[in-house]
């Protein structure tokens, strides 16, 4: 049973198992057959609930057992018809086991009145022993009354709050849509500006063009120069060392001649002196 535990929950005072006489009035359902027309599968029970837009009442008892002295009275049998899908359980089976851990029983039978959409506890009936039967019959018909009530409250609830959140989507699919519009806008704004801005810079770089060939013809011709220089640098030592090895031999040469001249002068002037020597020997 897939129901939530609820936190206020209205427990049986009876302790399961205690004599029970209302219950042990009839001790075979299958020979005493009832006006109400219950379920005993959980999920078609739940299912016809929320569709139908009804109560769902659990009814657990004892197997085997079930007083029809309350569940055939016309009270009970037009309220149930009318305003609950009525969902039987009976002791010792797994159906019974689950719905027990969820939902407390202390006594058999027990009723709930469950709204079915959330799995709240409307109301929670005990028919005890010592209850006459008419009690139990009219505690049976105002707990479906109680239990109604919430329910319809709880369904007022429920489509006030559809309403507000569909309110709330409405809303913020405006504001998405809004949004979306202005960020196309500034989109649209863009883009005009990124092609006004790519127009002028097209303009410019037209504008520049022949400036820029000038100024790279002439990084070319000081390219070129720089290369000239640097290979006229390269031979430079060679040329040196040629400048120098010619002026030492000019050097050697015009020192030879001097030490030539030299010589040829000092011979000329002994041969001068040896011409006046014969000369004053003659007189």
């Amino acid at each position: 049973f897939t129901l939530p535990i609820m936190d206020e929950v209205q427990r049986p005072e009876e302790k399961l198992n205690e004599p029970n006489e209302i219950a042990d009035e009839v001790e075979d359902s299958h020979l005493q057959a009832a006006a109400v027309s219950f379920v005993e599968q959980v999920e078609i029970a739940l299912t016809a609930a929320k569709q139908e837009r009804k109560l769902l009442m659990v009814l657990c008892d004892k197997a085997g057992a079930l007083n029809v002295a309350i569940w055939n009275h016309a009270n009970v049998v037009e309220a149930i018809k009318r305003n609950a899908i009525c969902l039987l359980i009976r002791e010792n089976t797994l159906s019974f086991t689950q719905f027990t851990t969820l939902y407390p029983v202390t006594s058999l039978p027990t009723v709930y009145c469950i709204d079915p959409n959330n799995g709240q506890v409307l109301h929670c009936l005990s028919l005890i022993a010592s209850q006459p039967i008419t009690a139990a019959i009219d505690a049976v018909v105002d707990a479906i009354a109680t239990s109604l009530t919430k329910l319809h409250q709880n369904q007022q609830q429920q489509r006030q709050q559809q309403q507000d959140l569909i309110a709330i989507n409405e809303l913020n699919g405006d504001e998405e849509k809004q949004g979306t519009h202005e960020l196309l806008s500034i989109r649209e704004v863009d883009a005009h500006s990124e092609d006004s801005m790519l127009s002028v810079s097209s303009e410019k770089l037209s504008l520049a063009t022949p400036k820029l060939k000038s100024s790279i013809s002439k990084l070319q011709q000081i390219r070129e120069k720089a290369k000239a220089q640097k290979q006229l640098n390269s031979k430079s030592p060679n040329v040196s060392k040629n400048l120098e090895a010619s002026s030492s031999a000019s050097s050697q040469t015009i020192s030879s001649k001097t030490e030539s001249n030299t010589s040829t002068a000092a011979m000329l002037a002994k041969v001068h002196t040896n011409d006046n020597n014969s000369t004053t020997n003659s007189v």
